[in-house]
């Protein structure tokens, strides 16, 4: 496998992790909204691939 098409997958990767952080990190904080006894964990798993 060339090293640049490596590149671009790793790159794809790193995106997608970012994006499901994301979206997990705005569901929380809407669960934390609708339920504002619920504790809050501080998010310490993240980027977990």
């Amino acid at each position: 496998m060339p090293v640049e098409l490596q590149g671009v997958f790793v790159r794809i990767h790193v995106l997608l992790c970012a994006a499901t952080s994301l979206e997990r990190s705005v569901r929380d904080l809407d669960a934390n909204r609708s339920h504002p006894n619920r504790p809050i964990d501080g998010g310490g798993q993240r980027g977990a691939a």
